[in-house]
């Protein structure tokens, strides 16, 4: 305990330290400001241009490795869905999980997503 009241003295501790349990520290007299969360940004699906696709996909690791999952939806330039998938990852990175849908969906492009009858393959 000591050692923690010498650190919060010294400035060597933050709200980010104490990460879930700044009440925690609150119990050992610690208060901390919280940083202020970033202001939200409104974002919203573009439509690509004629007879192309657009995929859209997420991937999140709780751990790094740890489980995994990612998904993604391809759509074409009508909105219409072509493509949607998610899956459980098991144990991977975080990179890994965040790059799934763009290396399995990829390759296999235009069989599948029958590109040609949009007039772009």
């Amino acid at each position: 305990m000591a050692h923690l009241v010498r650190l919060h003295k010294a400035n060597g501790l933050s709200a980010i330290h104490w990460k879930g349990d700044l009440d925690v520290g609150a119990k050992f007299g610690f208060l901390y400001a919280l940083p202020k969360p970033p202001h939200p940004v409104l974002v919203r699906w573009q439509q690509p241009r004629d007879g192309w696709c657009k995929l859209n996909g997420d991937g999140a690791s709780k751990g790094n490795p740890g489980p995994s999952g990612a998904g993604g939806l391809i759509r074409d330039n009508h909105g219409r869905l072509v493509v949607a998938l998610a899956e459980f990852l098991g144990e991977q990175t975080n990179m890994f999980a965040e790059l799934f849908v763009v290396m399995r969906e990829t390759p296999r492009g235009s069989p599948r997503w029958n590109l040609s009858s949009m007039g772009g393959g």
